[in-house]
């Protein structure tokens, strides 16, 4: 083989190997928008723009049993997630941290079996940390704030946030009746 048959050779090599690694790439990308489902969750900002799927048409709806024992029709925030089973127990986590507090005001979670949320309040001045909660919540629920009085949502706060309110087994959501007053 010659020199010049050489260089051809090494030139068709170097051409197939290229379309080869285009090809690849181009599978990979197309392959991974596809299998990478839309993400609904709410990470950031709650008072940023929240996706809950089939709010928009009201095709998805959820409903809600009062403590007053009336139904509430909301949107289907659990739509697409898989309930946590913890200490025989089932919940939906729907905000707040995984791992770490940090950058979280609260956490909120919801038993379906007594439509009832539990919210965590993460960070001092609580009284801030339980208003943004029901913003979140009100904004979840597409409910006005005197709604909200009606959903069963327990507020609590750990001994390591606050010492002083970590005792009360429920400061309930501020401006509903028998909310406990917060700093």
């Amino acid at each position: 083989m010659n020199r010049n048959q050489l260089f051809v050779l090494l030139g068709i090599v170097l051409v197939f190997g290229a379309i080869a690694l285009i090809a690849w790439v181009a599978i990979t990308a197309l392959t991974s928008q596809q299998a990478a489902p839309a993400d609904t969750s709410v990470q950031g900002d709650p008072f940023g723009s929240i996706t809950i799927p089939g709010s928009v048409s009201g095709e998805s709806q959820l409903a809600l049993v009062t403590s007053e024992g009336e139904t509430l029709s909301v949107p289907d925030f659990t739509k697409g997630k898989e309930p946590i089973t913890f200490a025989g127990e089932s919940y939906y986590f729907v905000y707040g941290p995984e791992y770490s507090n940090e950058g979280f005001d609260f956490s909120v979670q919801y038993q379906a079996a007594d439509s009832s949320f539990l919210v965590e309040l993460l960070t001092e001045p609580i009284g801030e940390a339980r208003e943004k909660a029901a913003a979140y919540l009100g904004e979840l629920l597409r409910l006005p704030a005197a709604s909200l009085c009606e959903v069963r949502v327990r507020v609590v706060v750990s001994a390591t946030v606050n010492e002083q309110f970590s005792g009360s087994d429920n400061l309930g959501l501020g401006g509903c009746p028998g909310a406990v007053q917060l700093p």
